[in-house]
């Protein structure tokens, strides 16, 4: 369980950026729905991440050009995003400007330097910002809201975080055992359900349709710094992961490059590191409201094609295997009744 628990929490904290944390994506993809429908949300997720899993652990998982792209491109938006959210939940904090740009150099320091020592801050952060959630809800008096009910929105939310959190999880699956992904499945859909349902109904209580639902509300129950520092590590260790996401890929590029193939070596890791934030920190500038709700739909587009691909090639596999198996049970029967 301790293992399942582990790989939970490794795709929590990859999913919790900006966008999840604040509030933003649940007020951009689901609006006026139901809390429990949102919830349902989390089911989905958990089934694609165990599609994921499975797909890691025989190899199941596609790696050609379009893949790579769209991977590349999911990690760029939410490196974007990461930026604009830095820089907005630091000066709704501070009231200082710029402050979001001393969190991206430090976090293109981390990545730099090498992000292992980091990523024990899921375990610690996770189950804080969980916390938060169900504090801020309680204060609110528990309300739970009635909504609109639909089967589509919470499959399109759940294919959002496939491209990055996905590829992550087959990566993890290789190690895991059918009871350890079975376990982790588990995990991550009561998770995500609970999470959901709560959180849904902390940006329904927000009237000001403001950016960042959740930072809103907790002005009302007096939880305004502890919110917002949850939410700008929550911003932080996702920047930094979508970093090292862009940077492999950028490196990939370069290496297969004649003339730029130098700087593939990790002796310039730096230097990537910094072209890339040189390149898409001024994209940030187009805000944060507005990078979330115009690039997370395509990004969860691109997550369900992947996902119903590889859905594909696992019932494809299932059934190559079952024939096998049948064949080999058959051929064992004729070895038999000849022996005999």
């Amino acid at each position: 369980m301790k293992v399942a628990l582990k790989v939970c929490f490794l795709f929590i904290g990859t999913s919790i950026g900006a966008g999840f944390s604040s509030g933003r994506e649940i007020a951009l993809f689901f609006g006026g729905m139901s809390p429990w429908c949102v919830a349902l949300s989390g089911v989905f997720i958990a089934l694609i991440c165990g599609l994921f899993l499975v797909g890691g652990k025989y190899d199941l998982i596609p790696s050609g050009i379009a893949v790579k792209v769209a991977t590349f491109i999911a990690g760029a938006v939410s490196l974007v995003s990461m930026l604009a959210g830095g820089e907005k939940i630091m000066f709704d904090l501070t009231g200082v400007h710029l402050l979001g740009l001393v969190m991206m150099l430090v976090g293109g320091v981390v990545v730099t330097l090498g992000i292992e020592k980091i990523k024990w801050a899921n375990t610690v952060l996770i189950p804080l910002l969980i916390l938060l959630m169900i504090v801020i809800f309680i204060r609110l008096d528990a309300p739970i809201y009635s909504g609109k009910w639909s089967m589509t929105k919470p499959v399109h939310y759940a294919g959002l975080d496939v491209l990055l959190a996905g590829m992550l999880l087959s990566r993890e699956g290789k190690k895991l055992s059918g009871k350890q992904i079975g376990l982790t499945v588990v995990a991550i859909g009561v998770f995500m359900f609970v999470i959901l349902f709560v959180l849904q109904n902390v940006v329904l209580s927000d009237k000001t349709s403001a950016s960042m639902p959740v930072l809103a509300v907790s002005k009302e129950v007096g939880l305004t710094i502890a919110s917002g520092v949850l939410i700008a590590s929550a911003i932080f260790t996702t920047m930094i992961g979508a970093l090292e996401t862009v940077t492999i890929y950028v490196t990939d590029v370069l290496s297969k490059s004649k003339k730029l193939h130098p700087l593939a070596s990790p002796k310039n890791k730096s230097f990537v590191v910094l072209a890339c934030l040189m390149i898409f920190y001024p994209i940030s500038f187009l805000g944060f409201e507005k990078i979330v709700d115009t690039c997370y739909p395509f990004v969860s587009a691109c997550g369900i094609v992947l996902t119903v691909y590889l859905l594909a090639k696992a019932l494809s596999f299932c059934i190559k295997k079952r024939r096998a198996t049948m064949g080999a049970r058959r051929k064992n029967r004729c070895v038999e009744s000849t022996n005999q």
